[in-house]
């Protein structure tokens, strides 16, 4: 290269589009391929022959006869709607032979199934007429409640297939041992990925198969274990998506109930990194019935395992998904009604803690659902036995439920649980009353400090800016930097000063006032008669100006018992005040009682009745 002149880059394909407006380069449209299409891609030109039936030759012709119909029914169809009419004509003729070799192998009581002489014949039709590509997914995802599910044009024929092949693998004349030749690692691999056909009619039958090769096939069993949990890894962490998840997870369900005890060490690897992990995929309502029912196995056959099942259900737990926390819920119960006692202890602590987050959610299904296991009575005999550490990691999320929940079926249960625990331990549930109430004191003393020092603070900020501004107006020489950083010192102090945490005004709903139509004291008398045992008398008010936080739709009738629940719980509060002495809370709340205030000498704050928000 000569010295002066410029090198330059040789040209690409892309080098005129480097430089080039995005609305300038040219979009390749490509031609979508139809559903018909891709299921069968037809690439065959040969015609199948014409051949006589086989109920029309002698018997000693019809082995002869029978090789030549599998060779013929090798030869793929087309399927698309507009094939021309020899094809048509093809497809009704291969139709007629296949139906033709399913009655000769299903009837053949007077000679030999499947001679070893034609496996190859016979496993070549299968292969060439079942491994075939699966056409492309057109939803993202499939709703099998909603959606209609995608039936391939060829059913007629895979299904004549698979009955063969079911009759194959079941026939007592085809030796395992021979035949594991033909179905052998690259077969069942190949079987596997039909599990992802979106017609429910292959998978059903892909399962009798899977199934049947499996009992057979013992030398077969540990690699169609670890094929499976193949697939399953790939679905977790590539794909997201496979449609025979339930038909592989039922296979899997009757191989689990034939496991040895005790459980071998590969068999609880797989639980723990094949089928745990299938919790935390998005599609989990589609086969969450099979996966439980494989977990429970688990669980039947060891105990034990629950020290690795529960905490893993844990870390799954969705954040958000309420539908999937309705689910992990079910499944615990199930779970934990297996679990001898002493298991129960051991892991109580991580149970009950979930329970309790999900005790105060909002979505009221998931709040209904904690709820409910907790009436259980094997898991109430658990509270009873661990309620020295139990009652007072539920109590906070149950009281906070009746001081906050906009659900009227949650509030009825919150009441009636609540009323068990009262019963279960009268003195620690007491206890937890007042600790919970100290802390609400305590945290909304912090809270007004921690708001009396920003209010402090903004004030500074405000009189120094001021200040500079007059001196500035009164000419002196102020830099205009120091007056820019004061303005900014101030936005910055009332900024953080809003964001920081507010204990809100109990049942103090922030909604549009329209949206709310009736009382709702009036209409649930329990809640009124809940606030009052509670010691929430000061919030009804508030209640009746905001609506209670109850949706016209969500009103509920409430159920008696929990009204006499209530009430009981309003009996107690108002005995267990006869016997300590203490005052009746004023209509400020602050909860501090008679010798509280003597001994203090100072005036405590008491949380307001109406949010400052």
């Amino acid at each position: 290269m000569q010295q002066g002149k410029q090198q330059i880059a040789p040209k690409s394909a892309l080098s005129k589009y480097t430089t080039a407006p995005l609305s300038d380069v040219p979009l390749k449209h490509t031609r979508r391929l139809t559903r018909v299409a891709s299921a069968r891609l037809f690439t065959e030109t040969q015609h199948i022959e014409e051949l006589p039936a086989l109920s029309d030759v002698p018997p000693a012709e019809q082995r002869a006869l029978f090789v030549r119909k599998l060779e013929q029914c090798t030869i793929t169809c087309d399927w698309r709607p507009n094939a021309s009419p020899e094809s048509v004509a093809d497809r009704e003729l291969k139709g007629r032979y296949l139906s033709e070799i399913v009655e000769y192998v299903n009837t053949g009581a007077s000679h030999p199934l499947f001679p070893q002489q034609m496996w190859g014949t016979l496993m070549n039709m299968i292969t060439t007429n079942l491994f075939r590509p699966l056409p492309p997914q057109l939803n993202a995802v499939v709703d099998p409640e909603e959606d209609e599910p995608v039936l391939d044009p060829a059913w007629p024929h895979l299904q004549c297939v698979y009955d063969i092949l079911l009759r194959y693998v079941v026939c007592p004349e085809v030796d395992p041992k021979v035949a594991k030749r033909y179905i052998n690692q690259r077969f069942l691999t190949q079987l596997l990925d039909l599990f992802d056909s979106e017609d429910p009619r292959e998978r059903d039958i892909l399962k009798s198969v899977l199934h049947r090769i499996y009992a057979r096939f013992w030398s077969l069993r540990p690699f169609v274990r670890t094929a499976i949990g193949n697939v399953f890894y790939t679905f977790i962490e590539d794909t997201q998506r496979l449609n025979g998840t339930a038909e592989l997870l039922e296979i899997l369900g009757s191989i689990i109930h034939g496991f040895s005890i005790p459980v071998k060490d590969e068999h609880r690897v797989f639980l723990q990194r094949t089928l745990l992990p299938l919790h935390k995929v998005s599609s989990l309502q589609t086969f969450h019935p099979h996966l439980s029912y494989c977990v429970v196995l688990y669980i039947e056959k060891d105990p034990t395992l629950a020290s690795l099942i529960v905490p893993a259900l844990v870390r799954y737990w969705p954040k958000v998904n309420s539908p999937k926390q309705v689910l992990f819920l079910s499944e615990l119960e199930d779970i934990l009604e297996l679990l001898p006692m002493n298991e129960l202890v051991r892991l109580s602590p991580v149970v009950f803690r979930k329970i309790a987050d999900c005790i105060k959610s909002p979505h009221f299904q998931v709040a209904e659902r904690s709820l409910m296991l907790l009436s259980n009575e094997y898991i109430l005999q658990l509270v009873n036995h661990t309620r020295a550490q139990t009652i007072p990691t539920l109590f906070v999320p149950l009281y906070t439920n009746a001081r906050y929940h906009w659900n009227s079926s949650v509030l009825s249960l919150t009441y009636s649980t609540l009323k068990l625990f009262m019963d279960m331990d009268q003195q620690l549930f007491a206890s937890c009353v007042s600790s919970f109430r100290d802390k609400h004191e305590r945290e909304f003393r912090e809270q007004q400090e921690r708001k009396h020092r920003w209010e402090r603070m903004e004030s500074l900020a405000q009189k120094n800016l001021i200040g500079l501004q007059q001196r500035l107006q009164e000419g002196a020489d102020v830099d205009e930097g120091i007056i820019a950083a004061s303005r900014a010192s101030l936005a910055h102090v009332q900024k953080t000063a809003l964001s920081q945490p507010e204990i809100p005004a109990p049942l103090l709903d922030t909604r549009p006032d329209d949206e709310f139509a009736m009382d709702p004291l009036a209409l649930n008398p329990a809640l009124a008669d809940g606030l009052s045992a509670l010691g929430l008398e000061d919030d009804r008010e508030t209640i009746r100006k905001r609506g209670g936080g109850f949706r016209r739709k969500s009103l509920i009738p409430m159920d008696p018992t929990a009204i006499q629940a209530v009430t009981e719980l309003k009996k107690y509060e108002s005995q267990r005040h006869d016997q300590i002495g203490v005052v009746p809370e004023p209509p400020g709340g602050g909860g501090a009682t008679a010798s509280d205030a003597g001994a203090s000498g100072t005036p405590q704050p008491s949380p307001p009745t109406t949010s400052t928000r």
